[in-house]
């Protein structure tokens, strides 16, 4: 039995990746070719891995951040200094 994403799973945002290929970056085309590796060598058990991992870091941040206040935190830069995506850097 298989466990892990099948060939068709993704939904429409993965769907034309083979005749866009050269428009993704070549660290994205990395983590793919890793990531299938991964899944096709370990039958979705690092996957599966991660996941928990996942569930006890969010755990562990809303834990460490419950008495942070964030309405107190000062920002880092004003309004009038940030850089519109129409703009140069």
């Amino acid at each position: 039995m298989r466990c892990g994403p099948g060939p068709r799973r993704g939904g429409p945002a993965l769907r034309g990746r083979r005749e866009h290929a050269a428009q993704m970056s070549e660290s994205l085309k990395l983590t793919v070719l890793c990531g299938r590796y991964a899944i096709d060598r370990g039958d979705g058990r690092h996957y599966a891995m991660a996941r928990n991992l996942a569930l006890e870091l969010a755990a562990a941040y809303d834990a460490a951040l419950a008495d942070a206040d964030v309405r107190r935190c000062r920002d880092p830069m004003p309004a009038g200094r940030r850089s519109s995506p129409g703009r140069g850097r």
